[in-house]
């Protein structure tokens, strides 16, 4: 995922693979247009890279939020899966909602359900996080009914790429946090 970085007010634009198993950073170089690479280092403040001698730590990274990107979505501005991503981190997993669209339930027969593929209800809805889920990865999003119902699909999972096509189109809603 890339993050971006205040260096004394020059963004430094740095491509992280994953902030738990990486053990380098990729910094792009605005001024020349080259990437260079740098080591992740540890101290007792947390993971750190260095650039022109000075240490970033990687949860320093510049914040993003959901009320930043609706407003973006809403003057039809690009945003990326790495921003809603990175959004999602700022704000916490537990307070980001969306109104997405749940299929609606057509029968339960013998503890299975059916889905209606034509029917959909706007549900609010959270980001549940599990094994291969994570928020960080950048990869794919679990997304859960706030107040579950018997009415529609208990969960709706989207690559990131997708839930974000899906925002800017109009699809699914970008809700104030909880």
């Amino acid at each position: 995922m890339t993050f971006k970085f205040n260096n004394n007010g020059e963004i430094l634009n740095v491509f992280v693979r994953s902030n738990e198993f990486a053990t380098s950073v990729i910094v792009e170089n605005s001024k020349n247009g080259k990437d260079y690479e740098r080591t992740i280092r540890e101290d007792t403040d947390g993971k750190f890279f260095t650039w022109n001698k000075h240490k970033f730590y990687l949860n320093d990274f510049m914040p993003i939020h959901m009320a930043e990107l609706k407003t973006k979505v809403d003057a039809g501005e690009w945003i990326t899966s790495d921003e809603i991503c990175q959004a999602i981190l700022t704000e916490g997993v537990d307070n980001v909602r969306f109104s997405v669209p749940l299929n609606l339930v057509s029968a339960s027969i013998c503890g299975s359900t059916l889905l209606d593929g034509d029917k959909e209800e706007n549900v609010e809805c959270k980001v549940v996080e599990s094994y291969n889920r994570k928020v960080s990865t950048n990869y794919k999003l679990d997304l859960v009914p706030v107040t579950p119902s018997d009415r529609y699909a208990n969960h709706r999972d989207w690559y990131t790429t997708d839930f974000v096509s899906a925002i800017r189109q109009g699809y699914i809603k970008i809700l104030p946090c909880a």
